[in-house]
C-alpha cells in the first residue's frame, strides 16, 4: 500500500509491527505497536491492512484517538468482517463509521498466483466527523460505473 499510495503522489509514512528482511519498502518503520499510540495529530488519514485476528482490538484503541485528532481511517479487511455482532460498536453503533467500498476484484497477495484468491475484501472507512443520525453509512462498489450518477463509484444504500 505504501508504494501504491506514494506512486499516486501521497506523502506516506509506513510502519509495521515486525521487521522483515526482504521488505518492499526500505524506509518502513518496524516495531511500530499501535497500542503505544497516544496521538495522531500529525496525520490526516490512516490507511492500513491490520492483522486479521487483531483488527477489532486495534481499532477499538485507534478509532477514539483518530476521532479526537480529526483523522480519517481506512482499513482493508475481508468483506464479512463488518457482519459480526462483536464488531457492532466499531461499525454499526459508531457515528464516525462512514461506510465501505467493496472491491470488485479479489486481491492477489502472492505473485505468481498459486491459486485463485480466496476472500473478498472491502475498505472500511471512518470519518473524522460524526455523520448525521439520519444519514446511513455508504456502500460503494469499486470500479463499477453507476448509471444514476455516471461516476466510477457505484450505488449508495
Amino acid at each position: 500500500m505504501v508504494r501504491e499510495l506514494r506512486a499516486l503522489g501521497f506523502v506516506v509514512r509506513g510502519a509495521d509491527l515486525y521487521a522483515y528482511a526482504d521488505t518492499l519498502v526500505p524506509d518502513i518503520k518496524s516495531g511500530a505497536d499501535v497500542f503505544h499510540l497516544k496521538s495522531l495529530a500529525s496525520y490526516r488519514f490512516i490507511v492500513t491492512n491490520l492483522p486479521y485476528r487483531e483488527q477489532a482490538a486495534i481499532l477499538a484503541h485507534l478509532l477514539p484517538i483518530a476521532a479526537r485528532d480529526g483523522v480519517r481511517v481506512a482499513v482493508l479487511a475481508r468483506s464479512e468482517w463488518s457482519s459480526a455482532a462483536a464488531r457492532r460498536a466499531l461499525i454499526h453503533e459508531n457515528a464516525q463509521f462512514a461506510g465501505e467500498v467493496r472491491l470488485t476484484k479479489r486481491p492477489e497477495w502472492i505473485r505468481p498466483a498459486i491459486a485463485s484468491p480466496r476472500h473478498w475484501f472491502c475498505w472500511f472507512v471512518w470519518s473524522s466527523k460524526p455523520r448525521a443520525p439520519s444519514q446511513d453509512p455508504f456502500l460503494r462498489f469499486a470500479g463499477h460505473v453507476s448509471e444514476r450518477r455516471g461516476g466510477r463509484l457505484g450505488s449508495y444504500i
